[in-house]
């Protein structure tokens, strides 16, 4: 049970990579177009994440999102984008690259290993959950100081439309791999 957001998203970043490894394991011709996918999914959606984590500051907790859209409600949006696309929601990007990578696996015969990395994609949905249900709580006392930079903004807004585009024409980026 983890509170600290950057902390979630280190530990989060573990079971992506084991997602990676589904399709490593299954060396099959949709292998590699399902991991250069998954990877530029997975850090779009990373990016935008990480640069609301940068500027929480030294307290990364998830209380010290509460409020955040209502302060902020736009770029609340976007960052709910990246959670779910990160959770794999359809039909953001996430979705697209977990279901290539079990796709991939799945065709190579490695079933157990994908229903287990289901069971815990369906378990990460309640934690990247949490990041929105704190988003659009009410604050404890006041507006969170998360205080975000033009280029903050400009970099949530790029990753969302990222994670949007893809998720929306999956084949486009799959085709040019």
């Amino acid at each position: 049970y983890q509170n600290n957001l950057k902390r979630m998203l280190a530990y989060s970043s573990i079971a992506h990579t084991g997602y990676l490894l589904l399709a490593v394991a299954a060396i099959n011709q949709l292998s590699k177009p399902a991991m250069l996918f998954y990877l530029a999914a997975y850090s779009v959606a990373s990016l935008g994440m990480f640069t609301l984590v940068n500027r929480m500051g030294k307290e990364q907790q998830l209380d010290k999102l509460k409020g955040f859209a209502q302060a902020h409600p736009f770029y609340a949006g976007l960052i709910t984008m990246l959670t779910l696309s990160m959770a794999g929601i359809p039909p953001l990007a996430g979705f697209f690259g977990k279901y290539y990578v079990f796709l991939s696996a799945i065709r190579s015969d490695l079933i157990r290993p994908v229903i287990v990395a289901v069971v815990a994609s369906l378990i990460g949905v309640y934690y990247y959950f949490r990041i929105v249900y704190n988003m659009y709580s009410k604050p404890a006392a006041s507006v969170p100081d998360v205080l975000l930079t033009a280029s903050d903004k400009a970099a949530i807004i790029i990753t969302a439309l990222l994670t949007i585009l893809l998720g929306i024409a999956p084949a486009f980026l799959v085709g040019i791999i």
